[in-house]
């Protein structure tokens, strides 16, 4: 494991001191608040599921640097190395991880479309980490010791992001496969899958706040429904995705046609063996579960209000995995003790070739901005720790966890109330959410104020028609800038 943690942390020094983009500022912000007491989706609001929540706050409490969304993935990355391992226990354990690795980074990194920053910023890459772990326990035997884990694994995917359990059939098809579902193993692991939700829902039930987590769960559907259903859309998300994949493979192709294809030559491969050798293909689980988690993987792509491409993320790691299955299949052709040990050096040979591909084709396209720490450095020299700070952008939500600021207001990151935009939209929780906030603030205005604009401020205070009143309550006194961006500090007029 000492290797594979250095291996780990090899591949990713590139990510270390980058400032936590997006959607990871706000994880880091709602989790500080609640750490301090806030309840999830009552005292501090956002429009994602518990899981990455409740991971975030865990870290926090182990580790107050900025990278540590980073040590996050790292471990996860490591359980993976470690449940692949487990899975080949008998072949090699040692070799599988070398080479389980680098396939689970070559992968992530392959997925991951953004720049190095958003690196655990999308609940679809740590989900899917969890969602794999989970399959590997699933596969590694029979006995009820793994499936509790698998379960368990299953069901903290699932309370990342709940359209993970649309890969519900991938289990329910591999274990068929195997003959696995004998009734009280098949119970078992049925429990330890709903366990996270039941465990969470029963707290907020015990609690007397089951109808937070409702409203939630409502605004959700109601986000999920909001976007187009029709096929059309679909397959434009799909014409989207071929950029991010090999061009070499799929330049005129759609990536779902592509999909199709290699179903079918996995299957065609199964049929040879199996009626040329009378051969029960060794790979046949592996088979059967990737048939409905590309299907499931196309469902999840369909999902969301937007066409934000994260959601493809599920997508391009079951082709990815399906493609190296395949060619593992085709490396069964050469047999005997001298094509064995060749195997793996082809392997891992097309692995590096694929790596450096990615890296010659995408890396130079990546502006990073350096200095998490620098930044930290910058902002705690012109706001005290612990001030009352409202900071009125989505992308500044790190600024709440690098200054240990206080504040009450539910919508820590003005995420949710102005995520709809044009503001027309007059969805009814979506006015519900910024009426709140406008109550809220009104009720509890914050000392500072920091913004990314000297004349306006975020969405939110556009919204609720709150910038005027801002801009008479509240002075411009200094500002700060690092890289590309300047940010603009108000103070609160006795």
């Amino acid at each position: 494991m000492i290797m594979g943690a250095f291996l780990a942390y090899f591949v990713y020094v590139h990510r270390v001191d980058v400032p936590a983009e997006g959607d990871l500022g706000c994880f880091m912000a709602i989790a500080q608040q609640i750490r301090s007491g806030s309840w999830l989706y009552d005292g501090v609001w956002d429009n994602k599921a518990p899981g990455v929540f409740l991971l975030h706050a865990a870290a926090q409490m182990l580790t107050q640097s900025p990278d540590y969304p980073l040590f996050i993935t790292v471990f996860l990355l490591l359980f993976l190395g470690a449940s692949i391992a487990y899975r080949f226990r008998s072949i090699h354990p040692l070799m599988v991880l070398l080479i389980g690795l680098p396939i689970a980074y070559w992968y992530l990194q392959l997925l991951l479309f953004w720049e190095v920053s958003y690196i655990g910023g999308f609940t679809e890459e740590w989900g899917l980490i969890l969602l794999i772990s989970a399959w590997l326990w699933f596969d590694a035997g029979v006995n009820r010791s793994t499936l509790i884990v698998s379960g368990l694994l299953f069901g903290a995917a699932i309370l990342i992001k709940e359209p993970f359990a649309l890969f519900y059939p991938v289990f329910l098809m591999s274990g068929s496969y195997r003959s696995l579902w004998l009734p009280l193993k098949r119970n078992i692991w049925h429990v330890c899958v709903t366990l996270p939700w039941l465990i969470f829902a029963g707290i907020y039930l015990i609690t007397g706040r089951f109808h937070f987590l409702m409203e939630y769960l409502q605004g959700a559907f109601l986000y999920s429904t909001e976007g187009k259903s029709d096929l059309e859309h679909v397959y434009e998300r799909f014409e989207m995705l071929k950029q991010f994949f090999n061009p070499y493979l799929i330049e005129k192709w759609s990536i779902f046609v592509w999909g199709l294809c290699l179903v079918l030559l996995r299957f065609l491969w199964l049929l040879y063996r199996r009626y040329r050798f009378q051969e029960t293909h060794a790979n046949g689980a592996w088979f059967a579960a990737w048939v409905p988690a590309a299907l499931a993987a196309a469902v999840f792509l369909s999902l969301g209000a937007h066409s934000y491409l994260h959601y493809g993320i599920p997508l391009l790691a079951v082709l990815a995995l399906g493609a190296v299955l395949l060619v593992w299949d085709m490396g069964s052709w050469f047999s005997g003790p001298i094509w064995k040990p060749l195997r793996y050096v082809f392997m891992v040979g097309l692995i590096g070739i694929f790596t450096w591909h990615y890296v010659h084709l995408n890396r130079p396209n990546k502006e990073l901005m350096k200095g998490s720490k620098r930044e930290q450095e910058t902002l705690s020299s012109k706001l005290k720790s612990g001030e009352n700070v409202y900071f009125d952008s989505e992308n500044t939500g790190r600024f709440y966890f690098y200054s240990q600021s206080q504040n009450d207001l539910r919508y820590r990151v003005p995420y949710y109330t102005y995520f709809y935009y044009p503001p027309n939209n007059h969805r009814s929780d979506v006015v519900a959410h910024r009426e709140r906030f406008k109550q809220d603030f009104l009720r509890s205005m914050p000392k500072y104020i920091v913004s990314e604009s000297a004349t306006d401020s975020a969405q939110v205070f556009r919204f609720t028609q709150l910038m005027p009143f801002i801009t008479e309550n509240y002075a411009l006194i200094d500002s700060f800038s690092f890289g590309s961006k300047h940010h603009y500090i108000r103070r609160k007029r006795n």
